[in-house]
């Protein structure tokens, strides 16, 4: 199975000049597999100017609230590591990854909330047996 995992920083329109905001924007892990994109924040911001293309920190970065780049790379590479080795797994069991379950370990590799995952549970369509028009 083909999957890829990347770092990017979020493209955001500026209101003021009506460009791309390149100051203080959020760093995304994209993971792609086949039939899905997930794009999800992993709770660090840095400036455009901070980031190199390797996906990475520029080194002796520290953020407003004192992270340092060490902190924002040692996550990047325990995220690529983790997801990298579920995908391994699941070609080793030859099953499909699950986005509800990519989702979870990116939520406790980086502190965040719940919220994201019941939202993608009550989002699931029933399958076609058991769904009936009141469903729609």
């Amino acid at each position: 199975m083909k999957n890829k995992i990347n770092f990017t920083l979020e493209k955001r329109r500026n209101r003021e000049n009506s460009g791309v905001n390149t100051t203080d924007v959020p760093v995304l892990a994209v993971i792609s597999y086949p039939g899905q994109r997930i794009k999800y924040p992993i709770g660090y911001r840095v400036s455009a100017s901070d980031w190199m293309e390797e996906g990475q920190v520029q080194p002796f970065f520290v953020t407003d609230n004192g992270v340092n780049a060490d902190e924002v790379n040692a996550l990047i590479a325990k995220i690529k590591c983790e997801i990298n080795s579920y995908f391994a797994y699941c070609d080793a069991v030859h099953s499909e990854p699950s986005k509800a379950e990519i989702l979870n370990k990116l939520r406790l590799l980086t502190g965040r909330k719940e919220k994201a995952i019941k939202r993608l549970a009550k989002r699931q369509i029933k399958p076609a047996e058991t769904r009936s028009f009141l469903d729609y």
